[in-house]
């Protein structure tokens, strides 16, 4: 198969671009005329939704899949086709994957973008789109990271079917001590083409946050109680969402086959929580996992996980998040009262004359107490989750449309 040669023009465009940003009197290139290179049309993010470049609504559904790149550019593309044909069938719409790294596996700069092009290719025949992660355990790598960055935009520029996250946790020890200050993350950010749809990568500025189009969490993990994995996607999308950017909880604690407090949880049933969750956010839904640092098919207890995951995807209409307006802790105009012992958090979601309520993390069925004119047209529980759909006297049921197919 006819593999295409891109490394050497996206170094090219990349050091071309870096000199000349750095070059005493150059003038700062900025909008959609600050890279010399032609990028094709993207997903974009309009106020705090995707959105596909006919204007249709795009559903983040990701899953974790660091070494995918790194299989590929082994000679493992058959093992990263069938990856993909799983994740594509799994009616997922995003991979997220390292476009170099160190430390879980080898994967130098130069070989991730010589093989970037075709993991992109890859994917976009099958209607996926792919996170590339440009920055990856740099406190190890002596290499330019503006150029890295440089050459991994040009080459997502040329595929619509990219994201580009500047770093994955650009605070951790791994990563270089510059990309820790917010300065650094907005210069980076302005190394990629226009179009191309950024994240910076989940730091704690929200300066530089917002140098973004979108923005990834990375929420905390519990470890006393394993829920507080759950409802800290609540206090991080609260604390973001004064940027008005789509939101992608991008890497939650992981599913493996036994526990690890605080990094891995092994509980179906938080998982199908924290997905419900995200949609209720009206944010972007990432699966991590164990074996998705290695991209190798999720099994076992990790598998079990998953299918709890993709369970939000069949409780809530299809476009839920195209139409739902997103309320958060309900109010005093809430439909319901709920007693659940003080335990679990609750989050509402309206719809014209429906509301949906969700409460996640506590203990037993709760004790609901409508308001006048409202009844509840059905509940579903399952552990740790009370779902509960309600009407107004006269207004039409929706149901849930089932499994998501829009990628």
């Amino acid at each position: 198969m006819r593999r295409r040669a891109v490394t050497p023009d996206a170094r090219a465009v990349a050091a071309a671009l870096v000199c000349s940003l750095a070059a005493p009197g150059a003038v700062a290139l900025s909008g959609r005329d600050r890279q010399p290179v032609t990028a094709v049309a993207h997903v974009r993010a309009t106020g705090r939704r995707f959105v596909r470049p006919d204007g249709q609504p795009f559903q983040w559904r990701g899953i974790s899949a660091f070494r995918l790149l790194e299989r590929l550019a082994s000679g493992q593309e058959t093992e990263v086709a069938r990856y993909l044909d799983w994740a594509a069938g799994e009616g997922l719409t995003v991979v997220r994957v390292l476009a170099m790294a160190h430390g879980l596996f080898d994967l130098p700069p130069a070989r991730g973008l010589e093989h970037l092009d075709r993991l992109l290719d890859l994917a976009g025949s099958r209607g996926l789109h792919v996170e590339v992660v440009a920055l990856a355990d740099t406190a190890s790598d002596p290499g330019s990271l503006e150029e890295q960055v440089a050459a991994v935009g040009v080459i997502c520029a040329r595929h619509g079917n990219a994201f580009l996250e500047l770093a994955n946790e650009p605070d951790h020890p791994t990563q270089r001590l510059s990309l820790g200050d917010p300065a650094t993350l907005v210069a980076l950010r302005r190394l990629v083409p226009a179009g191309v749809p950024v994240a910076v990568g989940t730091a704690s500025s929200l300066t530089a946050l917002a140098a973004g189009d979108y923005v990834t969490l990375h929420v905390a993990r519990g470890v006393k109680n394993p829920w507080t994995s759950v409802w800290s996607a609540v206090d991080a999308h609260d604390r973001v969402a004064p940027l008005g950017r789509p939101v992608v909880s991008d890497e939650p604690i992981g599913a493996a086959d036994q526990a690890d407090p605080g990094r891995r949880d092994d509980d179906p049933a938080r998982f199908r929580a924290m997905a419900l969750t995200d949609r209720f956010l009206g944010i972007g839904a990432t699966f991590h996992y164990e074996g998705g640092l290695d991209a190798r098919l999720p099994e076992g207890r990790e598998a079990a996980c998953f299918r709890a995951w993709q369970e939000a995807w069949t409780a809530l209409p299809d476009d839920f998040e195209a139409h739902a307006r997103f309320v958060g802790s309900p109010g005093g105009d809430s439909p319901v009262v709920l007693d659940a012992g003080g335990t679990g958090r609750t989050l509402e979601a309206q719809e014209g004359g429906v509301s949906w309520i969700l409460l996640v993390g506590a203990t037993g069925t709760p004790k609901a107490t409508w308001r006048d004119g409202w009844r509840a047209a059905e509940v579903r529980e399952w552990p740790g989750v009370w779902l509960a759909r309600a009407e107004r006297a006269g207004e039409a049921r929706r149901q849930p449309d089932g499994p998501s197919a829009g990628r």
